[in-house]
C-alpha cells in the first residue's frame, strides 16, 4: 500500500476536521505557538466567558482539553499538558472556542516530545491458546488487544509479562489475531506502537465481510469477495474506500457503467491493513445516489515486524534488518518534529550516511523506519529512533546545561571550538559575548561608527561588534577609561548588564519591580549591576546556584564559563525577544 506522507495528510486531516464546525462563526484570534507557549488575542467582549482549548492529532484524535473562565486569558503552556500525556512527537493542531461566543479559532503547531519513544514489540506469535511476544526494553507492562477473526475487537487487556493465556476463552478460534504496545509506567518513555501478529493457525480464513447495507444503493458485500450495489443513474460509479481513521487507502474510478466489483482482489493487491473500513460508491450521475457501508477485512498477508534497535552514530541513522524485507521507507524528522525528507531503500540497507546526501541532521532529529515487501507481506509498523546527540564529547546528556547548549549551537550564537568540541567550562571573553549579540541582531553595519577603544584593534573578528555595541549603548567600557576590557574574562554580573542593555536596545525591557533577597551573596553586587541582576532574575535569565542548606546565591563577580553563557543565552534569546520569532523580524 502507498504511504502517505504526514505533512501532505496533516493538511487534508485539518481542511476535513473544520467542517464540522460549520455552525460556528470563525473569528481571528491571531494565535501562534513560539517556545511552548500558545498565545492569542484575548476576547473583550463582556459576553465572552472564558475559553475552551482543545488539541488534536493528525489523526482527528482529541489528545487533551483545557478550559477556563478568564476572559482575557491570552497564552496557554501548550507543551506542558502534551509533556503531561505522552503525546508523540509531530505535527498538530490546536481549537479555541470562545466560551458564551459561538466562534472559534485553530492553528497548527510542532511539537518535540522530552520523552524517547519505546520500541515495538517483536516476535507476535501464537503458542496453542497463548499469545507470546518478545520483551521491549524500558517497558514496564503491556496493553493487548484481542480481534476475532472479522476484523473486530473482542477486548484490552494489560499484562506484565511477554504472553497472554486465552486458554480460558472459549470463543477463541481460527483466525483470530492480537496487537502489543509496549508502557512504560515509570513516566520516561512513550508509548510503543501497535504490532500485528500472524494469525492464529494456518487454517485461518482472510476476506471481506459486511451486513448488508440498508441505504440508498442497498450496497451488499458478496461470499466471492465482490461488492455489488443497485443500479440507478445510468453512469459509472467511483470506489473510495476509508480505514477507520478517515484515511483513503485505496481509489478506484471505473470506467463501465457496472454494478459489481471484486473489491477483495483490489484491496489485496494494496496490501491494504486488517481492520474495519468504510467503503463509498460515488455515482457520476448524482450524489442523490451516493452510498457507503462498513466492512471487516483481513488481509492474507502476515504484516512485516518493524524495523528494531534504530539508532544514530554521527549522521548515520541505523537499523537492524528485518526477514523478508524487500527495502525500506525513512521518514527524517528536525527536532521541531517537522517532516524534513524520505526516501525508500533497497533490501539489505541498514544505514543511511547523511553526509552522502550533503544533510547533517541537527541535534534533536529523529527518524522512522518501516518495512515493505514487493510480495507476500504488508508494510510494517514504524519504529521511532532516540533524537540524535550533539557531536559535542564534552557535553553529557542529562547535563543541567546540555539543552542549552544545543539550542546556542544550533543557532550558531557560541559554538564549539571543532566538531567534537565545546569547552563547557571555559571562561567567556567580554568581545565574545558582544559577538553574539551582534550575531543575534543579524551582523549590522558597523562601519560608519567609531572606534572609541584603545585596546580594541580595528580589522579584527570582534571589531565591528563592539564598535556597534558601543554606539548603541549595550557596552561602555571600563569606567572613566578608554578600555573596553578585550581578552578579559566576563563576569555574570557584566554578562546580565550586557543582555539588559541589549533589551532596551530591542525595545523588550521592563524595569524590575523585584529586589534580590532570596539571594545570600547580594551584598557582593555591584551598585551599578543591581538594577541588571534584578531584571534578569525576574526574566529567568538568573535562577541562582542552590547551596546544600537550601540557600542560593548568584555569585556576580565570579567569571561566566561558556556553559553559563549558553543557559543564560538561552532563557533571554526564549525569555525576552523571542529569538526565533525575531529572526522573522
Amino acid at each position: 500500500m502507498k504511504k502517505i506522507l504526514l505533512s501532505v495528510l496533516f493538511v487534508l486531516i485539518v481542511a476535513i476536521v473544520l467542517l464540522p464546525h460549520n455552525v460556528f462563526a470563525l473569528i481571528d484570534l491571531d494565535m501562534y505557538v513560539a517556545d511552548g507557549v500558545l498565545y492569542w488575542e484575548p476576547v473583550t467582549d463582556s459576553s465572552c466567558k472564558g475559553y475552551e482549548i482543545c488539541i488534536y492529532d493528525s489523526d482527528e484524535n482529541e489528545i487533551t482539553y483545557y478550559e477556563t473562565s478568564q476572559r482575557l486569558a491570552s497564552s496557554f503552556r501548550i507543551n506542558e499538558v502534551m509533556d503531561e500525556v505522552k503525546a508523540d512527537s509531530g505535527r498538530y493542531y490546536v481549537e479555541i472556542q470562545i466560551k458564551g461566543i459561538s466562534e472559534y479559532d485553530w492553528c497548527a503547531f510542532s511539537y518535540k516530545s522530552p520523552y524517547p519513544k519505546l520500541e515495538v514489540p517483536t516476535n507476535l506469535r501464537w503458542d496453542g491458546n497463548i499469545a507470546k511476544w518478545n520483551s521491549v526494553a524500558n517497558a514496564d507492562k503491556y496493553e493487548v488487544e484481542l480481534y476475532s477473526s472479522k476484523a473486530s475487537l473482542y477486548n484490552t487487556y494489560t499484562v506484565t509479562g511477554t504472553s497472554k493465556n486465552f486458554g480460558s476463552l472459549n470463543v477463541l478460534a481460527d483466525g483470530w489475531y492480537f496487537k502489543v504496545k509496549a508502557i512504560s509506567s515509570t513516566g520516561n518513555y512513550r508509548p510503543s506502537r501497535m504490532n500485528e501478529s500472524p494469525l492464529k493457525a494456518t487454517t485461518a480464513h482472510t476476506g471481506l465481510w459486511a451486513k448488508t447495507g440498508s441505504g440508498t444503493l442497498a450496497i451488499k458485500i458478496l461470499d466471492n469477495g465482490y461488492i455489488s450495489w443497485t443500479s440507478k443513474g445510468g453512469k459509472p460509479f467511483d470506489i473510495y474506500v476509508y480505514d477507520e481513521k478517515g484515511h483513503s487507502v485505496l481509489e478506484h474510478e471505473e470506467t463501465e457503467w457496472h454494478c459489481n466489483f471484486d473489491l477483495e482482489s483490489l484491496l489485496n493487491a494494496e496490501k491494504v491493513d486488517t481492520g474495519k473500513l468504510t467503503v463509498s460508491i460515488e455515482s457520476r450521475a448524482s450524489e442523490e445516489y451516493d452510498d457507503s457501508i462498513e466492512v471487516e477485512y483481513i488481509s492474507p498477508y502476515t504484516k512485516l515486524e518493524a524495523p528494531s534497535n534504530l539508532r544514530w552514530e554521527g549522521n548515520i541513522a541505523k537499523w537492524n534488518s528485518v526477514v523478508n524485507a524487500d527495502g525500506y521507507y525513512l521518514e527524517l524528522y528536525s527536532d521541531n518534529g517537522y517532516f524534513l525528507e524520505s526516501e525508500s531503500f533497497p533490501a539489505g540497507t541498514t544505514q543511511v550516511n547523511f553526509d552522502d546526501y550533503e544533510m547533517n541532521p541537527e541535534a534533536g532529529s529523529f527518524f522512522e523506519v518501516y518495512a515493505f515487501s514487493e510480495g507476500d507481506y504488508r508494510w510494517s509498523t514504524s519504529n521511532q529512533s532516540p533524537d540524535k546527540l550533539l557531536s559535542f564529547k564534552d557535553i553529557p546528556v542529562g547535563s543541567w546545561y546540555y539543552d542549552s547548549v544545543k539550542y546556542v549551537s544550533k543557532r550558531g550564537l557560541i559554538t564549539g571550538y571543532s566538531e567534537d568540541t565545546f569547552g563547557p567550562f571555559d571562561n567567556l571573553k567580554r568581545e565574545q559575548l558582544v559577538n553574539i549579540l551582534w550575531r543575534i541582531e543579524g551582523k549590522p553595519d558597523a562601519s560608519a561608527y567609531p572606534n572609541n577603544f584603545t585596546d580594541v584593534p580595528n580589522g579584527q573578528w570582534y571589531t565591528d561588534a563592539i564598535k556597534w555595541a558601543n554606539a548603541n549603548g549595550i557596552v561602555n567600557g571600563y569606567g572613566g577609561t578608554t578600555l573596553f576590557g578585550r581578552g578579559d574574562n566576563i563576569k555574570r554580573q557584566d554578562l546580565a548588564i550586557m543582555l539588559a542593555n541589549y533589551a532596551k536596545y530591542c525595545e523588550c525591557y521592563t524595569e524590575p519591580t523585584g529586589t534580590l533577597n532570596k539571594f545570600e551573596d547580594k551584598d557582593k553586587v555591584s551598585s551599578y549591576a543591581v538594577d541588571a541582576l534584578r531584571w534578569a532574575s525576574e526574566n529567568g535569565i538568573i535562577s541562582g546556584n542552590a547551596n546544600e542548606d537550601g540557600t542560593k546565591t548568584i555569585e556576580p563577580l565570579k567569571n561566566a564559563k561558556r556553559c553559563e553563557a549558553a543557559v543564560m543565552l538561552t532563557r533571554f534569546c526564549k525569555n525576552v525577544i523571542d529569538y526565533d520569532s525575531w529572526l522573522l523580524r
